[in-house]
Order: C-alpha cells, then sequence, then structure tokens
C-alpha cells in the first residue's frame, strides 16, 4: 500500500528582509536584524516594499534604526495595539499612529534590556525575558524584576 501525499507545495515567492527575530504587531510582521526593524505592509506579510518609497508609504510598509549604543536588536514582542523592541540593554515601545510615520518609537528603559537573541516569552500581554541583570517581567511599560535577591543570586545569563 502506497502512501499518498495530500498537500500541494508551491514555491515560495515572497522577498522579505533578513531577520535575527521576529515578531507581530496588530497587522503587521515586523523582523530586527542589527540595529534596524523593518515591518511589511499593513494587512500582507507577503509585500515587503523598499521602504521610504511612495509604494511603502501607501501601504504603511517601513524601518526603523534603533539607537546603536543599547545593542542590537533581540526580540520583538507585540499585540494589537502596541509593540516592544528589545536590545541588548534597552526596551523602546512602538505604537501604531498611522499615516507616514506609521510607528512612534519610544526609549522607556535604558538599563535591562534581552541580552541574547529571543530569550523572552509572551504571555497574553505579559514578556518575561533575561537580562544581564537576571528575569524580569514586562508589563504596561513597566518592568519588574524577578527572583531578586533569590534567583539572581546563582544567574549567569547563556
Amino acid at each position: 500500500m502506497g502512501l499518498s501525499n495530500p498537500y500541494t507545495f508551491t514555491k515560495f515567492t515572497v522577498i522579505s528582509p533578513t531577520g535575527r527575530t521576529c515578531g507581530t504587531v496588530g497587522e503587521f510582521v515586523i523582523t530586527g536584524d542589527g540595529y534596524d526593524v523593518q515591518w511589511c505592509a499593513i494587512g500582507d506579510p507577503t509585500d515587503w516594499p523598499t521602504p521610504a518609497t511612495d509604494d511603502a508609504r501607501a501601504k504603511q510598509s517601513g524601518k526603523q534604526t534603533m539607537i546603536n549604543r543599547f545593542g542590537v536588536v533581540t526580540g520583538i514582542a507585540g499585540n494589537d495595539f502596541f509593540g516592544y523592541v528589545f536590545q541588548e540593554t534597552a526596551i523602546t515601545k512602538m505604537t501604531y499612529v498611522g499615516g507616514d510615520v506609521v510607528f512612534r518609537f519610544d526609549t522607556f528603559e535604558e538599563q535591562r534590556g534581552c541580552h541574547a537573541y529571543n530569550r523572552y516569552e509572551e504571555v497574553d500581554d505579559k514578556v518575561f525575558f533575561e537580562s544581564r541583570q537576571g528575569y524580569h517581567l514586562l508589563e504596561d511599560g513597566q518592568v519588574l524584576d524577578l527572583g531578586f535577591g533569590k534567583v539572581d543570586v546563582s544567574f549567569t545569563p547563556q
């Protein structure tokens, strides 16, 4: 008895930017690579117009270079309304504003960030992450230390 394959495969033709990390915020897929974050056309993860072109502006696609003194982009967490861009020693909130600007970027934490790629976990609107100082919880733009004086005493970042 032979096995049949019920699936039909087609060539994947989407050209998206490279990224060491990615996430979603609302109707956008966002990639992070080096110091840059880039997002697809609104509602279409298969469309990645060249940033700063008329096509990109019309589709609310774009790119943002993060502050390099905080290290590379290591994670992107998000929900339907906003996202967090993690760098090695900072966290920036990205808020959808639409129009030509698309997202507003506000760095609110300049000590603790996600020290290595994808060392975070999203649970509803909470983000648990690992920094060089230990383990933390990010909720509503507030960073809380977890295990302070207990787990963190023996903590060694991976």
